[in-house]
């Protein structure tokens, strides 16, 4: 399981905050008290500037560690997901803190994300303090608004990010042509799933992109559907965080067959996706039949049915995939190709 990085990358902030961790700021806080002291006192953090500091020996402390801070006040001007840089020679981390001494978020790597889905009424204050009780030198922070796209139409070929708040997102998928998808949720924050519905299909994926990425492939006909972009766990209730989302046309419909009648000699590229996938065979006299269901994407299990006929495999072919060689009488079968538990994915049946 890929770890949330709430707790010290992003957080959501509605006039609340994330955690209630305190740090021990000397100078900060005003005689033991649970407030801040007057804002005048320390720089405000530039929304459209560099803005510059440094830690010196003169520079307050951390009694938590004895490393040395600087705060600056932070006033978002807008809503939306802020990220602030941390650069320059000092080994730093950042803190996010509300007027009560609360920890809204910390830093990673340099760089701290935080989501506004309004403008805080209340004054916030970054911390930046060194990485220990040595860590001494310039630095510079920088702030920038990103866009993020966490509702409405995904379009082919054009990747958006997108913003978990504590909730899944939905997005809006319209499809003119039938044929084959790929929809990929990408993200180093947490672990990602997708969900497509409509027309019919209820499709998830939790695992089948990069590392912990998820990645649809689907069979879709024209028309309308809700792509769902969560995560696997608690409906993504307590995940904070940034990701990528694309969706693919991968070909069209002419290449797969969905069913219906197959031959001695031909080979079936199809797509399974709900079920089971029913084709029908007809041999006209006796023959020693063989019958290869493969794939990549799920653990094959192949069925032939006929008069007096009943065949079953699930793991004779090579890996996972499904083989049946047997005689067979002249008549008409049905051939059945599904998943072991589940699965969808593309497949080949190859009928000699």
């Amino acid at each position: 399981m890929k770890t949330s990085k709430l707790a010290i990358v992003v957080s959501f902030i509605l006039g609340g905050v994330a955690g209630a961790v305190a740090y021990n700021y000397l100078g900060a806080f005003s005689d033991g008290s649970s407030t801040f002291r007057s804002a005048d006192r320390f720089p405000t953090l530039s929304m459209s500037e560099t803005t510059r500091g440094e830690l010196t020996q003169a520079s307050s402390i951390n009694l938590k560690d004895g490393s040395r801070y600087q705060a600056f006040i932070l006033r978002p001007d807008q809503t939306g997901l802020l990220r602030i840089q941390q650069r320059g020679a000092l080994d730093a981390q950042m803190v996010l803190l509300n007027e009560d001494r609360e920890v809204v978020q910390t830093s990673a790597e340099g760089e701290l994300f935080s989501y506004f889905e309004s403008t805080p009424e209340q004054t916030l204050t970054l911390i930046v303090s060194g990485l220990d009780f040595s860590s001494y030198g310039p630095f510079r922070l920088e702030t920038e608004w990103l866009e993020v796209t966490n509702e409405g139409e995904l379009t082919f070929e054009e990747s958006i990010q997108g913003y978990l708040s504590g909730a899944p997102n939905q997005y809006q998928l319209v499809i003119e042509e039938a044929g084959m998808y790929q929809i990929d949720m990408s993200t180093s924050l947490f672990d990602s799933y997708l969900r497509i519905e409509g027309n019919g299909v209820n499709a998830t994926d939790d695992d089948s992109g990069s590392s912990l990425d998820a990645r649809l492939s689907v069979m879709l006909e024209p028309g309308e559907y809700t792509v769902t972009a969560t995560t696997p766990y608690g409906n993504a209730s307590d995940t904070f965080g940034t990701f990528n989302l694309q969706a693919t046309k991968l070909n069209g419909m002419d290449e797969y067959q969905q069913g219906g009648s197959v031959e001695l000699g031909q080979r079936v590229l199809g797509f399974l996706q709900n079920g089971s996938m029913s084709y029908t065979l007809t041999v006209e006299e006796d023959s020693q039949v063989r019958i290869a269901l493969s794939s990549d994407a799920f653990d094959t299990v192949l069925e032939v049915q006929g008069d007096d006929v009943s065949l079953y495999d699930d793991d004779g072919g090579t890996g996972t995939n499904s083989l049946i060689s047997e005689q067979l009488p002249a008549g008409e079968y049905s051939i059945l190709v599904r998943g072991f538990s589940s699965g969808q994915g593309t497949f080949t049946l190859d009928i000699q």
